[in-house]
């Protein structure tokens, strides 16, 4: 005897063999299952292309694990008992305890795989019954036609990335907007991204701080010091309030990255007495808004800012430890006239 789900599967093992192929052996994702049909918020992108996430009534959204650029999803068919209306409760098809079952969020340019398991129960049926000629022969013909629609698929990439242009074309962060190649810091103002250059500065050590760091045989970053970015005016300006940032880095090491207002006196801007710099005091003209930090390919990551910014002069600034301890700026300005953020909705 044999049931409905062997046959079925044996006409798609070479398929499923084909698809999952090496994915499968660091284990499928986790499966996410959903017990009551009420509205859920929309799914914020933990990683990947950023876009702006959708809410869908009486469902939700099927997190992802994103696994060598790819984005894997796992369904799971299922039998779902629902309740349609006051004391009437329907026996459904469904996914992932829902029927219908959870929205799955893509963005042009995605990599997709799915995993699905089947958990319906199915009769069985004498082997006597089959035509196993004519199961190979479907199974053949279904592998070769799904073997052209990948080659396709594939082609139609090629050619859309064929364009010839100076930019890492691995890296869309929105549509037909690419990271530029390098190391280094890039602002994205929803349209357009821009490289920022880093800023020269000068520093001013508390003589007692500096004695300590001699003694001490583990560099330090000194506890009361000012760091004077020359110039009143950052070159630079966004021209957006609300914006995001990335940055590259040449040795794939993870950044820490804090925003600082700077305060303009003279003829410089002043990071005044930067308190043990991204630790546990917080630096002088340092701001309260949050920044979250994604990693969306290795040595690549993304920020964002909690709030849009207010006009003024700004530096992003990172501590880099090693051999010695190092700090980068990155200066930039908002002004008055500065725009509203723009909005990227996924197609």
């Amino acid at each position: 005897m044999v049931t409905r789900r062997s046959l079925i599967g044996g006409m798609s093992a070479a398929f499923a063999s084909a698809a999952v192929g090496k994915a499968s052996l660091g284990g499928l994702p986790e499966i996410v299952t959903m017990d009551s049909p009420a509205t859920r918020p929309p799914l914020e992108p933990p990683n990947g292309r950023p876009y702006l996430p959708v809410a869908t009534l009486n469902g939700w959204t099927l997190p992802w694990r994103m696994r060598e650029g790819v984005k894997e999803f796992h369904l799971v068919a299922e039998p779902v008992e629902r309740e349609i209306a006051p004391g009437m409760r329907a026996h459904l098809w469904g996914y992932n305890g829902q029927s219908p079952g959870p929205t799955i969020e893509v963005v042009d340019g995605d990599r997709v795989r799915y995993f699905s398991i089947d958990q319906r129960d199915w009769e069985e049926i004498p082997a006597s019954l089959v035509d196993w000629d004519a199961t190979k022969k479907i199974a053949t013909d279904e592998q070769a036609r799904k073997a052209a629609l990948i080659a396709k698929v594939h082609a139609a990439e090629v050619a859309r990335r064929a364009d010839a242009m100076d930019i890492d074309a691995s890296i869309e962060i929105a549509p037909k907007v690419f990271l530029p190649s390098g190391d280094g810091l890039f602002e994205f103002d929803g349209k357009a991204i821009y490289p920022l250059t880093q800023a020269e500065a000068d520093m001013k050590f508390s003589k007692t701080q500096m004695l300590k760091q001699v003694l001490i045989p583990v560099p330090v970053v000194p506890t009361r010091h000012t760091i004077s970015l020359r110039g009143t005016r950052a070159k630079f300006r966004l021209k957006s309030a609300q914006t995001e940032f990335y940055m590259r880095t040449a040795d794939g090491r993870e950044p820490q990255l804090d925003l600082i207002r700077a305060k303009v006196h003279g003829d410089k801007r002043d990071l005044e007495n930067l308190d043990e710099l991204f630790k546990e005091q917080a630096a002088t003209g340092k701001i309260s808004i949050p920044i979250q930090r994604w990693e969306i390919a290795h040595g690549v990551y993304r920020f964002t800012l909690g709030a849009a910014l207010e006009p003024g002069e700004y530096a992003m600034a990172e501590v880099v430890q090693g051999g010695a301890t190092s700090l980068y700026f990155w200066d930039f300005g908002v002004d008055a006239n500065t725009a509203p953020p723009a909005s990227n909705k996924p197609k």
